[in-house]
């Protein structure tokens, strides 16, 4: 989990240079700034990656969908966590 956060938070760096850079790239070397802004777009989609890596999964509910031994399932593990 430690290591996602700096992932994210590496990521989440690259991203905002790669925009600090997009003006100036812009103005003196015009079409080549599409780079920086594809560089800003990839570490942006990468930190959201990561952070929805790092969040845990919901523990399963009981539903009036399920059936009866799904359920029953269902609240046998959660008296075991609950237990723990």
């Amino acid at each position: 989990m430690k290591m996602l956060k700096i992932l994210r938070v590496a990521s989440c760096i690259l991203s905002c240079l790669c925009l600090a850079a997009l003006v100036p790239i812009a103005i003196f070397f015009e079409w080549w700034c599409l780079f920086c802004l594809l560089g800003a777009v990839a570490f942006g989609g990468l930190m959201f990656l990561f952070i929805r890596l790092a969040e845990p999964k919901p523990a399963p509910r009981t539903d009036f969908m399920k059936s009866d031994e799904e359920n029953a399932e269902i609240l046998r593990e959660r008296e075991k966590r609950e237990k723990e």
